[in-house]
């Protein structure tokens, strides 16, 4: 789990925040049909390995990691939140218009 804390010092170092940016693009480009496959079947699937993601729990039951208290959680949420906008967005808009971060 050294490895994860790495990753989440580094994500809570401002110095880091432009490619904190381009991570954020990189995986608001992860598809999925809802929130659940999004998040918890695409994007975790590509920040932790199984046998990491094995030690980690919403609220930490059985000694696992607090996932609630990472920054790791509100990366993801910004992600959320970011392809929310998008597609509502896209929802009102004529079908003809594309939004150039998406083509």
């Amino acid at each position: 789990m050294e490895e994860v804390d790495q990753f989440e010092d580094w994500l809570r170092d401002p110095a880091n925040s432009q490619m904190k940016q381009k991570l954020s693009s990189s995986l608001s480009t992860i598809g999925g049909h809802n929130t659940k496959r999004v998040t918890s079947l695409g994007i975790l699937a590509r920040i932790f390995p199984d046998e990491v993601a094995r030690g980690i729990s919403w609220k930490g039951a059985n000694g696992k990691r607090i996932f609630s208290q990472m920054a790791t959680k509100t990366l993801l949420l910004h992600l959320r939140y970011t392809r929310a906008t998008v597609v509502s967005y896209q929802a009102h808009q004529p079908s003809t218009l594309k939004l150039p971060m998406l083509t």
